[in-house]
């Protein structure tokens, strides 16, 4: 039996509730905690972004991103994505290469 699922935001509470119907006439609403958006002010400070991202560049040496595929990668807004590549940059843990794509200091030399 086929069971459609959509979404419905709470206006009294912002959270999001997933509203089932089996059959028309039938549904009923059930609290999605999954469904509900984390806010964008719980993304790790600048150290923590820093850290995790050089380690990931570490972890695959040759890896080379453009800067959407980094803020995809980490899922980051682009000021925030933007200001923590400028700071592995800075510290010379990452260069941009001739095609603008990040890499390790180490392996984009040409």
């Amino acid at each position: 039996m086929r069971r459609d699922i959509r979404p419905i935001r709470l206006p009294a509470t912002g959270r999001f509730v997933a509203e089932t119907a089996r059959k028309p006439g039938s549904a009923r609403l059930v609290e999605s905690p999954a469904m509900t958006p984390t806010p964008a002010c719980r993304t790790p400070p600048l150290e923590a972004l820093a850290a995790l991202i050089s380690a990931e560049f570490n972890e695959m040496p040759g890896m080379r991103l453009t800067f959407a595929q980094a803020r995809r990668l980490w899922n980051l807004p682009a000021d925030e994505c933007r200001r923590v590549l400028d700071a592995l940059v800075a510290a010379e843990r990452l260069v941009r290469d001739e095609d603008g794509r990040y890499c390790r200091w180490e392996e984009c030399s040409g």
